[in-house]
């Protein structure tokens, strides 16, 4: 999870003995998680990850068809 800069993943344990986790998405807040309480650490350990996961991939796509719209409007006007 600490590889993607673009992402803060915020996981505690609580003192009831449970855990809360949320995910961050910096670039697109849009993509950002409510926060979560679970029985255990490894649950929340799971879900931050899964929607790290998800999130990288939505914005390596977007990153992508970014670069795809930028090159068709560059050919568009350059004709």
């Amino acid at each position: 999870m600490m590889d993607n800069t673009n992402v803060d993943v915020n996981m505690f344990a609580m003192d009831d003995g449970h855990w809360s986790a949320e995910v961050e998405c910096i670039s697109n807040p849009g993509l950002s998680t409510h926060r979560r309480v679970f029985s255990d650490e490894a649950s929340a350990n799971h879900w931050a990850r899964t929607q790290v996961d998800i999130i990288t991939r939505k914005t390596m796509n977007e990153a992508v068809v970014r670069q795809i719209v930028r090159k068709l409007i560059k050919e568009i006007f350059l004709l």
